[in-house]
């Protein structure tokens, strides 16, 4: 029986291809946006019915966040969130 070396694929040509789209993919994998309502009422950023999609916001990935500045005071609860954009 004969064992032949196995060569590594060659992506010469479609390399720049192969980074643009994993690169896109791990900025969509990474960061998704949450939106504040406040309509839970208690100001606290780890109750779900104070987000748009009734979501809060989780330590798992950055995210989008986006701010109703009319609040005064909002509570982070959630403790060190990892944050990809603050916007208003």
């Amino acid at each position: 029986m004969k064992c032949q070396a196995l060569s590594a694929p060659s992506f010469k040509g479609n390399c720049p291809i192969l980074v643009c789209a994993l690169v896109a993919a791990a900025f969509a994998a990474a960061a998704h946006g949450a939106m504040w309502t406040g309509g839970a009422g208690d100001m606290k950023m780890s109750t779900p019915g104070n987000w748009q999609d009734g979501a809060a916001p989780t330590l798992d990935a950055a995210q989008d966040i986006t701010l109703d500045f009319g609040h005064s005071t909002i509570t982070n609860d959630i403790g060190a969130l990892p944050v990809g954009a603050l916007m208003r």
